[in-house]
């Protein structure tokens, strides 16, 4: 809880496989017969949600590894989440 109110909690979908390859990852949806292959910023955000997270924490870790503006990160990170892509490979649950 922050501020009195629940944030998202946000975690990989269990149901895909992946791999390091170098600093990078890649992830097969084997349901969809796809894969993705992760940049560096989305790579961040998988290994990050090895353990699964608030929107908020994974924010200040971002803007940590990043050196990004609060509100940039936050809707930038809102935005990811709910595009197609992110909807596919993590499950995000909240408001």
């Amino acid at each position: 809880m922050v501020n009195g109110q629940s944030t998202p909690v946000i975690s990989r979908n269990p149901a895909h496989l992946f791999a390091n390859v170098g600093d990078l990852v890649v992830v097969l949806v084997t349901s969809a017969d796809a894969y993705f292959q992760l940049n560096e910023t989305a790579s961040c955000i998988w290994t990050l949600l090895a353990t699964p997270r608030s929107l908020d924490e994974v924010a200040v870790a971002l803007q940590r590894e990043f050196k990004v503006e609060p509100d940039v990160c936050r809707a930038t990170l809102t935005e990811f989440f709910a595009s197609p892509e992110g909807a596919t490979l993590f499950c995000y649950d909240g408001p």
